[in-house]
């Protein structure tokens, strides 16, 4: 097996050394864990303005010697899903397994040689952490992820895994979405699946950075994203026929709560910017309606103060909405 761990990094400078030190850790043990093995490691620098750059720059020069390959690509500021794509584009084609890290996480030293073990033993084409599991399971039954809701396991987050690269394929992570990019690219994936395995526990340690994106959420952002997502799904998923009849209400349901949850709620109760705030709900307001008219998007879901705040958004309402907001 030919192991790549791809790291998209921005102005992590506090966090980068911890980061590739667990992945170099992590990446000894996978090594010595079987022979005719290969562990690269490679980040893409996406325009940082702090010490980044040199820090992967003292990286490959130390490991220009050891075991384990190391690379890194600079680009203008593009965004993380720009980043991450592009390590995958580029990636060579031996190695046929790979993983995703962050830059400000960390990962614990047997991480990839417990999903490697579980990927050459069952032949499955992902192997994931699934959190308090009774025991490892091998899945081939993918409905049940075709609900984000009710999936079982920790199933959303690219980081808990190894994929095997023959079954990504050509398949990336949708560059007009900053938000939930994980999630639409987990479920075009698990469309076409086979089998992957689970395993018990979580070996991906996932930091709370101050300065990363979703502390510091731009709603401006948030909502281009989210609702450009909503859209994708009703209209590549849901109107295109490929969720199952039996589970095309529900995943409707599931759309409606979060349109309201992530176009709406979110706005109303996290702006403190009043004429953003405004300005956004305006526009949520023109973004129902019009996936309304020609997606047939319905707030089936929604409970009665939900619905009567999204109600409000509709007719243009913006003093109710912020007062009922209050009480929900």
């Amino acid at each position: 097996m030919k192991l790549a761990v791809l790291i998209p990094c921005y102005n992590v400078e506090k966090f980068l050394p911890e980061c590739l030190d667990s992945v170099f850790a992590a990446g000894q043990r996978f090594l010595a864990a079987g022979t005719g093995r290969r562990f690269a490691v490679h980040c893409c620098d996406d325009g940082s303005a702090d010490t980044t750059a040199a820090i992967l720059e003292r990286y490959r020069a130390a490991a220009a010697s050891g075991p384990i390959e190391f690379a890194f690509v600079t680009q203008a500021n593009a965004g993380v899903v720009a980043a991450r794509n592009r390590l995958l584009d580029e990636l060579p084609a031996e190695f046929d397994v790979f993983a995703y890290v962050d830059g400000d996480d960390t990962v614990n030293p047997s991480m990839y040689e417990r999903l490697a073990e579980a990927l050459e033993r069952t032949g499955a084409e992902v192997a994931e952490f699934a959190g308090p599991l009774p025991a490892e399971t091998v899945v081939t039954d993918m409905s049940r992820y075709l609900l984000k809701r009710t999936a079982p396991g920790i199933w959303v987050p690219i980081f808990n895994k190894l994929y095997r690269r023959s079954a990504v394929g050509a398949l990336r992570l949708h560059p007009g979405l900053a938000h939930e990019e994980d999630y639409y690219f987990e479920f075009e994936l698990h469309q076409r699946l086979r089998s992957k395995v689970l395993i018990p526990g979580f070996e991906y340690n996932y930091r709370i950075n101050p300065d990363g994106v979703c502390q510091r959420l731009n709603l401006r952002r948030y909502f281009d994203s989210c609702a450009r997502r909503i859209e994708l799904s009703l209209r590549e998923w849901l109107n295109a026929g490929r969720i199952p009849a039996a589970l095309a209400e529900d995943f409707r349901r599931e759309l409606a709560k979060d349109a309201y949850r992530m176009c709406l709620l979110k706005n109303l109760k996290r702006n403190r910017d009043g004429a953003l705030r405004r300005q956004l709900f305006s526009e949520a307001g023109e973004f129902f309606r019009r996936i309304a008219a020609e997606d047939g998007f319905t707030p089936n879901g929604l409970n009665f103060w939900q619905r009567t705040i999204f109600q409000s958004c509709l007719q243009g309402h913006y003093a109710l909405a912020r007062f009922l907001v209050c009480f929900v």
